[in-house]
């Protein structure tokens, strides 16, 4: 894929495993973004606070359990 003109108009998603090579990338022609730490793109991808909030009201639920829920599913996932 490299060097090939199309490849700037790639756009990836889901979870890309990437070889790698001693230091470098098979894949380095690539920008990486973090799934966990979005805040560059969180408006574009996912739900941002404000719409989680909201689905919040819309659905009955508690934004702050529901806070609370994921922290401590992802520190159980972090083992």
């Amino acid at each position: 894929m490299k060097d090939q003109p199309y490849v700037a108009l790639a756009y990836m998603t889901g979870i890309l495993p990437v070889k790698k090579y001693g230091s470098h990338s098979a894949l380095n022609m690539f920008w990486e973004y973090s799934m966990t730490d979005q805040k560059e793109l969180e408006e574009y991808t996912g739900f941002t606070e404000t719409e989680v909030k909201r689905l919040c009201g819309r659905f009955g639920m508690d934004f702050d359990g529901l806070r609370t829920d994921i922290v401590q599913m992802w520190f159980v996932y972090q083992g």
